[in-house]
């Protein structure tokens, strides 16, 4: 099952892989390497709920200056997001076994995958198949790679196995002659062990080129967590970085990023120019010099979760008093001789993601006492999630323990909420709470970065009317992954922030809190 994949053709395929999953690929095209041309666009759209998927099949040089064909599959984040509103897990609905035209005849029963991702290739089967129409007779000899990245990765791999000589496609299509390896990027466990064996034996048979998993982790360093995701398993050859590290400030978005993943194999990512940040509208009280501060506590909660042996982010005069440990360790508690500050953390892990992200059904919320004001569900489960250790004696979910510590430090204190991605949307909750009961504390301000949709129009009314004036959401004008849900019925609540601007470097989804970070830096745009 050896893969020969070089460094070079390493870089080259996840400068490709990168550029299937910008969102604005089918309306404005990919930036390819040098030397390299679109042969056709690949835009499936299959009715929700099955996630789109779009990709490119383009021709150039390799390192060596051979003609190459790579097919790159893309999967929008936010695609991802509003198409899969109940969450994970939902057994025995989550895998499934994929038609035998696509993994054939004699794969045992139990060989299944993520049902997300054997939809999304199965209803864009057809449309995937057609791409291989566009390689002309100029390309006929030249051999074909498949590549993915992240939320796409599941598709590229199948699609290697479906592609295998001896099959043909739905509407009877030869597979393509020179189909050579495939290799990923930031791939989530998304095939039960049976699959991964059966998947990786036909790879032993010859009967599909050998697979590589690229791994932003070495045997003894995970950095880019996303790829975890329970007992499920890995496709093909994993491979490590031969040197990785940990970013300045380690959170997820960056470290699953395409630039992070390129600068890990040694390339070299496009420079922008630099645009200094603005905002719109700015409330009386928001302060720039906060925010920023309060950011870089987001990242050391991030880098809590995530490396907690590591040396904790200098935001003096704030030390750490304590971190929550719940099923994870969602928030961290920080203080200064005046203030006090709780700090959430978004998902880590495609599991989290997927179970927490995506869990878009509304939920009511015990500490508001009419039942029909709704928040997003996910958001309302990482809140009241159980704590380690809980017992009748000690509290028992998260947002208890948390007003518990606070009861002890914070009277006389200011007390800050903040929190990026999902964990902006359970600060926002956490704010409500304090506003709504007596916890013997007082909330001076909420800031949130990149925050979650989470208010349905009833919770809107309620937050705006006990919190709006002390809520500070700040969402980068790019950043897509906020509002995705939009649509669901969430709505914007007091008062948001639009921050416009631009980095030496940026990851294609805007979201990550690296982004943020820069941005805010009072002493100038750096990362």
């Amino acid at each position: 099952m050896s893969n020969t994949v070089t460094s070079s053709l390493k870089i080259l395929l996840e400068q490709l892989a990168s550029q299937a999953n910008l969102p604005s690929l089918t309306t404005s095209g990919p930036v390819l390497p040098d030397g390299w041309v679109v042969l056709t666009i690949l835009d499936s759209k299959p009715s929700r709920p099955y996630v789109p998927i779009q990709g490119i099949l383009a021709a150039g040089p390799n390192e060596d200056g051979d003609l190459v064909l790579v097919l790159s599959f893309g999967m929008l984040w936010s695609n991802f997001y509003k198409n899969n509103t109940t969450g994970y897990p939902l057994a025995p609905n989550d895998f499934t076994r994929l038609s035998s035209d696509i993994i054939g005849k004699t794969a045992p029963s139990k060989a299944m995958v993520m049902t997300v991702f054997a939809d999304a290739y199965s209803k864009s089967r057809n449309d995937i198949w057609n791409v291989l129409g566009f390689i002309t007779e100029d390309y006929s000899a030249c051999p074909l790679y498949t590549t993915g990245m992240g939320l796409a990765a599941p598709v590229a791999q199948l699609c290697a196995m479906d592609m295998r000589a001896e099959n043909t496609g739905p509407l009877k299509q030869d597979a393509p002659k020179m189909l050579d390896e495939g290799c990923v990027f930031s791939a989530p466990k998304f095939a039960k062990p049976d699959f991964v064996s059966y998947y990786n034996l036909q790879i032993t048979k010859n009967k599909f080129p050998a697979q590589c998993t690229v791994w932003a982790a070495s045997q003894g360093l995970i950095v880019d967590f996303f790829p975890l995701n329970g007992d499920c398993g890995y496709l093909g050859e994993l491979k490590y970085m031969d040197t990785v590290s940990i970013p300045k400030y380690d959170v997820p978005w960056w470290e699953r990023s395409d630039v992070y993943y390129l600068q890990q194999l040694g390339g070299e990512p496009t420079k922008n120019s630099v645009i200094p940040v603005t905002f719109s509208t700015l409330p009386t009280d928001f302060s720039r010099n906060l925010s920023y501060t309060l950011s870089l506590m987001v990242a050391a909660t991030y880098q809590r979760a995530q490396h907690p042996d590591s040396l904790v982010i200098n935001i003096a005069p704030y030390e750490v008093y304590k971190t929550i440990t719940s099923a994870a360790a969602f928030a961290t508690i920080f203080q200064s001789p005046d203030s006090v500050v709780v700090a959430f953390r978004g998902s880590i892990s495609f599991q989290e993601f997927y179970t927490y992200n995506c869990k878009s059904t509304y939920a009511s919320l015990s500490f508001i006492d009419n039942s029909s004001v709704y928040v997003h569900a996910g958001a309302a489960a990482i809140y009241n999630l159980p704590v380690e250790g809980a017992s009748t004696t000690v509290p028992t979910t998260l947002a208890e323990a948390i007003i518990a510590e606070l009861k002890t430090i914070a009277p006389n204190k200011n007390v800050y909420l903040t929190g990026h991605d999902i964990g902006g949307a359970v600060a926002s909750i956490a704010a409500t709470d304090y506003a709504l009961n007596d916890c013997g504390f007082q909330l001076k301000a909420l800031y949130t970065f990149g925050s979650t949709l989470l208010s349905t129009i009833s919770f809107k009314t309620l937050f705006d009317a006990h919190v709006g004036s002390k809520s500070y959401q700040l969402v980068r004008l790019q950043d897509k992954l906020h509002n995705a849900i939009q649509a669901l019925g969430y709505f914007t609540i007091m008062n948001p922030i639009t921050m416009n601007g631009q980095l030496e470097i940026e990851e294609s989804t805007y979201h990550s809190l690296t982004g943020y970070i820069g941005l805010l830096n009072p002493n100038g745009i750096r990362i």
